[in-house]
C-alpha cells in the first residue's frame, strides 16, 4: 500500500520521473510521466508521448526517482 501512496504523489504532480524497471538479462532505465495508476492490476501507465507508452507491474519496480 505504501508503494501506491508514493505513485500517487507522482501521478497527482505530473512531474517527468525516471524508472528502474526489473530485466532478467539487464534492468532497464526508463523516462515519462506517471498518467494512470490500475491498482486493481498493481501497474503504472508511463507515458513518454501520446502514443508511446508503457504498463509496469508495480513488483518489477526497483526505483523511481522525480
Amino acid at each position: 500500500m505504501q508503494k501506491f501512496c508514493r505513485w500517487k504523489i507522482k501521478y497527482l504532480s505530473r512531474q517527468p520521473v525516471r524508472v528502474t524497471v526489473f530485466s532478467p538479462f539487464d534492468d532497464i532505465e526508463m523516462n515519462g510521466v506517471v498518467t494512470s495508476i490500475n491498482t486493481a492490476r498493481r501497474e503504472v501507465k508511463l507515458s513518454r508521448g501520446e502514443d508511446d507508452f508503457d504498463w509496469i507491474k508495480l513488483e518489477d519496480v526497483i526505483s523511481a526517482q522525480i
